[in-house]
Parts: C-alpha cells; sequence; structure tokens
C-alpha cells in the first residue's frame, strides 16, 4: 500500500487510520483487462518546495495511479502544520480511472478544509480542485476546475469561482496565484495540473527562504497511448444538403432528416469523391430548395502527398419562411491538411449567391457566424462555423431559428442548409493479437 510521507520535524500531522486507504476496483466494477491507454494522475492535500527545490513538507495525503486499467487511489489526513507557513485541518484525495459514455478518463481531486497559510493572511474554510485527462472519440483533453469556501486574503473575500491563474501580491511579503493552471495537448497526449492556491515567498518565513512555494491541494492528471498501443488517424463527418428538427417538451418531435447526405469513412476514401445528390426538395410546408449535391474526399498521408480531407455541401434555389430568405446558390466546406512544412490545419468556408432575407439584399461574403433577424420570426446565421474541438469543425452555410410558431412547425425549430461536417482524430491501435 503506497503511504504518504511525513518530514519528521518539518511537518506535525495527526493520522486517523480509517481516513487512509488505496484501493483497486475489483474485476466485478470493470473488466479487468488493459485498456491500451496509460492513466497518470496524481492528487495530495500540500505541498511545500524550498526556492532551491528542497522538500521541506512532501506531498501529504497523496493519492496516485499509473496504469493501463480502471482503478481508484484514495488517501486522506487530519490536521498538517508547518510553522509559520501551513496549517490545514483536514486533506481528502482520489484518483480514478474509469469508463465515461464508451470513452475513458482519469480524474484527481484533492480537497483542503480549515486552510491557513502565512499565519492567516490567506484563509479558506475549504479548498477543492480536480485535473481530468479524457479520450473522447479517439480526441485526448485535459482540464481542471477549482472551487473556494470563504476564501480571504487580508480582509478581501473572494467568489467560489475564481478565474484561472489569477495573480494576487501581498505587498512585501508573496505572491499568490489563485486556481493555478497549466494544460497541454497534443497527438500523443494530454495532461492537466492544477493547485487551487499556489503560494511564493518573497522574504523569509520560519525555516523558508525567498522563492520558497507552498501548494494547497495540487493535482494533475495524463493519458496517452499504451507501452505497446500507437495512434493512427481517422476521419469522421459529412455533409448533407438540409435539415429541419423541433424541439416539443424534452422529446425530439417533428423533423425533416438529412437530404442526400454523404458520411465520410473512418478509413478516407483513397482520394476519390463519394458524392450524393437530389434533386427539388419540399423541406418544410413553407420551405423549398432545388438541387443538392453533397461530397466528401479523404487520404491519408503517404510518401508523396500529405494528409488531406474535405466536406462539401451545394444547394441551389433556396427559398425559406415563405420567400422571406432567399438565394440562388448556398454552399459550405470543411477541410483539413496535415504536412511537415505547415502542420495541421482546419478551416471552414461557406459562399452564398444572391442572398435575399426579409427583403433586404445581403452582402456576401460575411465573416463567420453573422446572425440577422427576421423581427419576431426568426433568427438567421450565415457562415455558422463550431469547433468541438481542435480537429473538428462543423459549417452551416446557413442556420435558421424560429422565434414563434411558423408554418406548423413551433418555436425553437431549427432549419439547417448546405451543412459540411469533418473530423480527424485518432484511434488505438494495438499490437497484432491485442493486450493480454
Amino acid at each position: 500500500m503506497k503511504r504518504h510521507r511525513i518530514i519528521i520535524g518539518a511537518i506535525t500531522g495527526l493520522l486517523t487510520a480509517a481516513s487512509i486507504g488505496i484501493t483497486g476496483v475489483p474485476a466485478s466494477a470493470y473488466e479487468d483487462d488493459s485498456t491500451g491507454w496509460r492513466f497518470q494522475g496524481s492528487a495530495a492535500g500540500s505541498t511545500v518546495r524550498a526556492f532551491n527545490n528542497n522538500v521541506t513538507s512532501g506531498l501529504t495525503a497523496e493519492s496516485s495511479l499509473d496504469t493501463e486499467y480502471y482503478r481508484t487511489s484514495t488517501n486522506g489526513l487530519g490536521r498538517v502544520v508547518v510553522p509559520g507557513l501551513l496549517d490545514v485541518s483536514a486533506l481528502s484525495t482520489s484518483v480514478k480511472s474509469s469508463p465515461v459514455y464508451g470513452n475513458s478518463q482519469v480524474q484527481s481531486k484533492s480537497r483542503a478544509t480549515g486552510v491557513k497559510l502565512l499565519g492567516g493572511a490567506i484563509t479558506a474554510d475549504a479548498v477543492d480542485v480536480s485535473s481530468t485527462a479524457k479520450v473522447n472519440d479517439g480526441w485526448l483533453s485535459a482540464g481542471s476546475e477549482t472551487t473556494f469556501t470563504n476564501l480571504k486574503i487580508g480582509w478581501r473575500r473572494y467568489p467560489v469561482n475564481v478565474a484561472p491563474n489569477t495573480k494576487i501580491r501581498i505587498a512585501g511579503l508573496a505572491e499568490v496565484v489563485l486556481n493555478y493552471q497549466d494544460s497541454s495537448e497534443d497527438e500523443e497526449s494530454a495532461e492537466a495540473n492544477a493547485a487551487g492556491i499556489k503560494v511564493t515567498l518573497l522574504k523569509p518565513q520560519g525555516e523558508s527562504g525567498v522563492g520558497a512555494t507552498i501548494k494547497v491541494a495540487p493535482t494533475s492528471a495524463r493519458v496517452s497511448p499504451g507501452e505497446y498501443s500507437t495512434l493512427a488517424p481517422f476521419f469522421g463527418g459529412g455533409a448533407y444538403g438540409s435539415k429541419v428538427t423541433a424541439q416539443v417538451g424534452n422529446l425530439l418531435g417533428i423533423k425533416s432528416d438529412p437530404t442526400a447526405p454523404v458520411i465520410m469513412p473512418g478509413n478516407g476514401t483513397d482520394d476519390e469523391f463519394l458524392i450524393n445528390s437530389v434533386g427539388l426538395v419540399n423541406v418544410t410546408p413553407v420551405s423549398v430548395i432545388g438541387a443538392v449535391m453533397n461530397t466528401a474526399r479523404a487520404r491519408f498521408a503517404n510518401e508523396v502527398e500529405p494528409l488531406w480531407a474535405q466536406t462539401t455541401s451545394r444547394v441551389t434555389g433556396v427559398s425559406l419562411l415563405n420567400g422571406r430568405i432567399r438565394a440562388d446558390v448556398i454552399a459550405s466546406g470543411a477541410l483539413a491538411t496535415d504536412s511537415d512544412e505547415a502542420g495541421f490545419s482546419m478551416q471552414g468556408d461557406a459562399t452564398i449567391t444572391d442572398l435575399v432575407i426579409n427583403r433586404r439584399k445581403i452582402r456576401i461574403p460575411q465573416g463567420p457566424n453573422t446572425v440577422y433577424r427576421i423581427p419576431g420570426i426568426a433568427t438567421v446565421t450565415v457562415n455558422e462555423q463550431i469547433r468541438p474541438n481542435p480537429r473538428s469543425i462543423i459549417v452551416r452555410a446557413l442556420h435558421v431559428r424560429l422565434l414563434k410558431a411558423y408554418g406548423g412547425f413551433p418555436a425553437g425549430a431549427d432549419i439547417e442548409v448546405a451543412v459540411s461536417k469533418l473530423n480527424v482524430g485518432f484511434t488505438l491501435q494495438l499490437p497484432p493479437g491485442g493486450l493480454d
């Protein structure tokens, strides 16, 4: 069993035996097979380091994991005192790797209560910090969160939520960072490091000199491919000419399915076009579009050419809401490229010919997410672009949302025209025969 470390003479801890435990989740709770991902996490109640990085007080109540399995580690500690610097009533920590909605994550949590720093210059009833690293459909991400209960620095009170890396200077004494965060994401890993409060001394305190640092509730979380796993790119997304959805209560009600949809295969198209097209479409009782053509094309990098992927949608003869919105041509596109020289790039664009909204001719091109209003009837977003993550994009050339019931559709109904979606993610490749 992994235990916290106590530096005799520098720290006084009152331990409650029942509060300390590091446990592995049994096979009955999670499948006891390697996930193919490496989960690393740690959480502690506090740490104090001198300017030369020597440990004055180690990671108190530390929990940690480094595993390719779904596991849990927990720990706790009673009162912790580092004279003149730190006095905390109780600490509790946990690190857990687990499945989440078909994906995986590792999350590290730390809670410190009854916090008093620098002889009472900084106090808080509680400091709660969590760091999470996730795998979501092959995309790796990481982030942290911190909340405070009754935090005071000097005479000033601070709210529950404070912006990341908020700096405060206690004149002549210390520099304080609230909600300290440092995270990184790339194709091979995602990592988040955090601490609720980070203090750097500007003058000696007790046996600690200038530059010594105190961290309250430090946490970290990291996810990366496992020892025998590698990441390979895959494609996703597609395009469609139009789609209508309307929410009725909590249920998805009236809808018009995507017209002429094309779906991007995960392994690309070998640089060939996939095309789907259709003629005249009655989108709603009050909306009509003419011809629709959607395409998808993609290739992986090879010895000659870099990775390249594109989806497009083109719609002609558009008339929506009894002619309140008209256009000769509405088109959208999403493009991804990745080369050694320029790196990865994800772009979106929309073009519209002879667009008229509520009898007003609209000048094109428009910047992303330009919104117009048809008073009392609808909002119209031109060139709507949404980026769920740095390697995904959704482009809706035209997005209409009803403000009131119209043409048999309720308020809140959405009409989408010329939609292109694209995703270049990563999939985990296991060695032949899988993992034992």
